[in-house]
């Protein structure tokens, strides 16, 4: 089972990089600069070391506001993004991926296929809270359609229905040999 193409990590990687574009400059502030400095010997006025300390206090609430936009940048990311993604032909995944998923398994005949997804998924997910898409990946396989069983922290199965246009195989429903479809799992509200 490949677990990803060269041209999905590159993918990935030029993903990551458009996401560290966005998000860094929601965090970068200012070095902190201390309006006084002190030596040895000198007189420091009362007035000078408060200026220093609002300075750092000024900085570190900058720094905490910059910190609550990033977290609500990658959680609002994070719902956009697919928990899990994976092209089936038959009972062999080709390919697998998305955030938390680290393994994708199929066993059955198409009527239906059934696909587990095996990751670190957000806690509290149930299967109302999992969307999940199947697009046939030619006319071969006609329509699609999927059942959300069980979602859990660590596993999401699915039943996955693959049914071929009448006529190629002379029943209108199950799978040819070499239908392949495309599961795709996003996290819901």
């Amino acid at each position: 089972m490949e677990r990803r193409s060269t041209s999905k990590r590159r993918s990935t990687w030029h993903w990551l990089g458009a996401l560290g574009a966005v998000l860094v400059p929601a965090v970068v502030t200012a070095a902190l600069t201390l309006p006084n400095s002190f030596t040895a010997g000198t007189v420091i006025k009362a007035a000078d070391v408060n200026a220093n300390f609002n300075a750092v206090v000024t900085h570190a609430n900058t720094v905490e506001t910059n910190l609550g936009t990033l977290q609500t940048q990658v959680a609002a990311l994070q719902a956009a993004a697919p928990i899990g993604f994976a092209r089936i032909a038959g009972t062999t995944v080709t390919t697998f991926g998305g955030i938390g998923t680290t393994a994708v398994t199929a066993t059955g005949t198409g009527f239906p296929y059934a696909v587990t997804f095996t990751g670190n998924y957000p806690a509290g997910i149930t299967s109302s809270k999992v969307v999940v898409q199947t697009t046939a990946e030619s006319s071969q396989s006609g329509v699609t359609n999927a059942i959300v069983n069980t979602a859990t922290a660590t596993s999401i199965s699915l039943s996955v229905y693959v049914w071929t246009p009448v006529g190629m195989t002379g029943t209108g429903t199950g799978a040819l040999a070499n239908n392949a479809v495309f599961v795709t799992l996003s996290l819901g509200k």
